[in-house]
């Protein structure tokens, strides 16, 4: 699930990346409604900063969302993503953390590609060198997702 963001945060990381998306978030169930796991800072006033999950409504709720997309990756077998789906569950709580490749990080695009490192066919995103204020370093933006050659989209939101 990927998100066109109101914040100004949003914003910038979309300047950065060059890209319509600021934010991703992996469906982890179905039933009874789609959840979307993710890590956030202000989506939820009482779990800020952390990775928590929200219903499908809540991720594209227009407080949050400007647009939206759907898109399945290819390279993900269906017991390979039943797996990733216990494996991001097992972040819950865990706080957000926005740093650099090189430090210790868990921010929305980290918690996913690290979820996704345990699939047979390796997961390679294109980590962005970023030189600007307040941030210096290789950075992993939603375009790394967007760009991937073996992802499908389902469904972009007008």
């Amino acid at each position: 699930m990927f998100r066109s963001e109101t914040s100004a945060e949003s914003q910038l990381i979309q300047n950065l990346s060059h890209s319509e998306f600021s934010h991703i978030g992996m469906v982890a169930s179905l039933q009874p409604e789609p959840l979307i796991a993710h890590a956030t800072t202000d989506d939820d006033p009482q779990r800020s900063d952390q990775v928590l999950v929200s219903t499908l409504t809540e991720f594209i709720a227009p407080q949050f969302a400007h647009s939206f997309a759907i898109a399945r990756p290819r390279f993900v077998t269906e017991q390979e993503n039943q797996r990733a789906a216990q494996r991001v569950l097992q972040q819950l709580q865990q706080p957000f953390v926005l740093a650099e490749r090189s430090s210790e990080h868990l921010y929305c695009t980290t918690l996913l590609a690290d979820t996704l490192q345990h699939t047979a066919i390796p997961f390679q995103p294109a980590w962005q060198q970023v030189n600007a204020p307040f941030f210096s370093g290789e950075y992993l933006f939603p375009s790394a997702f967007a760009d991937y050659p073996e992802i499908d989209w389902l469904y972009r939101s007008p």
